[in-house]
């Protein structure tokens, strides 16, 4: 069983390659990373499962772009804020109500399962003119309910990091957030150290080469 549980919610068409890079870097002998689709072929009621994995999480990484995504059915909503958890209560705290809840999609909801567990929460954003998948299909629809959903954010003190500019940029600022106190974690968890990684080692001075550059450094 893994030591440190890492989730990375996203829109695939969207940022699928991205969030696929980072899986790799940052998946080890004893740090499981997963992603949505993880949880669609077990069968089950992939909100429910998704509610249960964040629960156990250290830090959910969030994209945040111009998709929403798909929202669960109706009462996959039902059955979730049933459930004896004061997950509704707690919701409903930070302004999501009943009714807002049904309009929230799948993606959006992995951001909200983090609040509501008290899991730390990175969101990360692209820079302008940053290359998306090749399913990239946003509507004016997507838009709209993406910016409620930064604001709904946003009105919590929850604030995407700098934009990213692409796969290194992106790494580099997780290797320098909350998810490297993860990967220390699962250091001291284990005596084949995740630290010394050769991917990770590689990742991490890669992103401090590209922060001393924005610096001005040499």
């Amino acid at each position: 069983m893994a030591d440190v549980k890492l989730f990375l919610s996203c829109v695939s068409d969207e940022f699928g390659a991205y969030r696929d890079a980072l899986r790799r870097k940052l998946t080890l002998p004893n740090v499981e990373v997963k992603i949505q689709e993880d949880f669609k072929p077990q069968g089950g009621d992939t909100l429910g499962m998704l509610a249960e994995y964040i629960a156990k999480c250290e830090v959910v990484v969030h994209f945040v772009g111009e998709m929403a995504g798909k929202a669960p059915v109706a009462r996959s909503v039902d059955r979730l804020l049933a459930r004896p958890t004061g997950l509704q209560a707690r919701l409903a705290a930070e302004g999501l109500g009943r009714a807002t809840l049904k309009s929230v999609t799948y993606t959006q909801w992995e951001a909200w399962l983090a609040i509501a567990s008290d899991k730390k929460l990175l969101i990360v954003q692209p820079a302008q003119g940053v290359t998306r998948g090749s399913r990239f299909a946003p509507t004016d629809a997507s838009r709209a309910a993406q910016a409620r959903h930064l604001r709904r954010l946003r009105a919590l003190d929850r604030y995407p990091a700098s934009p990213f500019t692409g796969t290194d940029d992106l790494v580099s600022q997780i290797m320098t957030s909350a998810v490297i106190d993860a990967l220390v974690k699962a250091a001291g968890a284990n005596t084949l150290s995740p630290l010394r990684n050769p991917e990770l080692e590689r990742a991490k001075r890669l992103g401090a080469r590209i922060q001393r550059r924005k610096n001005g450094q040499t």
